[in-house]
């Protein structure tokens, strides 16, 4: 890419990434960075509270089972009950000092709030407009949404350790014979948080798009105007 193109479309990306960039009363400016800064902090604080959030936690996870072996190994419920609770206090505190810093103590739990202006009620109404456009939840998006929530019923009921998994049904036995004569039993489980996701992968592809005959009544299948 050339040096003209590159010096065109610098001023343009300094506008978007600079806070001075930004126009409007001193409110709507504080506004503007808080929510900026509270989606990297919130996006790295929320991606610590599951196994899958990050792919640091893959990685550490991966670690574990390489140094110490799959008997301890971390799952995913195991992970999701020791980091969760961190992440939703951390989430709280994250909020409390944005809210604290941006917009005031007096916007902290919606009290002392001034009046709506004309133009911040013109966006509601806009938005809920749109909002109400999109009408009902069409047959392919509940079926993402029940896979996804079927995988994560996977993810958690594989090998939570406090109870017997589905995964307890898929272990391979190996016996090895040492040289002293003395015979050791090793159980290996075959699935994976991975295999969780390999199958509901495969599901998204055995699933139909539109209603079948019997849920029509529910999504009836619309006529194509293309």
């Amino acid at each position: 890419m050339s040096e003209t193109v590159l010096d065109e479309r610098r001023p343009r990306v300094q506008s978007v990434c600079m806070p001075d960039s930004i126009t409007g009363d001193e409110e709507d400016i504080r506004l503007a960075k808080g929510m900026l800064l509270s989606i990297a902090y919130g996006a790295a604080v929320g991606g610590t509270a599951t196994l899958t959030g990050t792919p640091p936690n893959l990685v550490m996870s991966g670690l574990v089972e390489s140094y110490h072996g799959t008997d301890t190994s971390v799952s995913f419920a195991s992970w999701f009950a020791y980091a969760a609770p961190c992440s939703f206090i951390m989430l709280i505190i994250l909020w409390i000092w944005l809210q604290l810093n941006f917009l005031g103590f007096k916007t902290l739990f919606g009290c002392c709030i001034k009046g709506r202006k004309t133009g911040d009620a013109s966006v509601e109404k806009v938005i809920k407009e749109d909002y109400e456009k999109l009408g009902k939840m069409s047959f392919a998006e509940v079926n993402i949404i029940c896979c996804s929530v079927v995988l994560v019923i996977l993810w958690f009921t594989r090998d939570p350790r406090f109870f017997p998994g589905w995964g307890t049904l898929f272990i391979a036995t190996t016996e090895t014979i040492t040289n002293n004569g003395t015979t050791t039993i090793t159980e290996t489980m075959l699935v994976s948080d991975a295999t969780a996701a390999l199958f509901i992968c495969i599901l998204f592809f055995m699933l139909p798009a539109h209603s079948p005959p019997c849920l029509q009544f529910i999504w009836p299948r619309q006529s194509s105007t293309q």
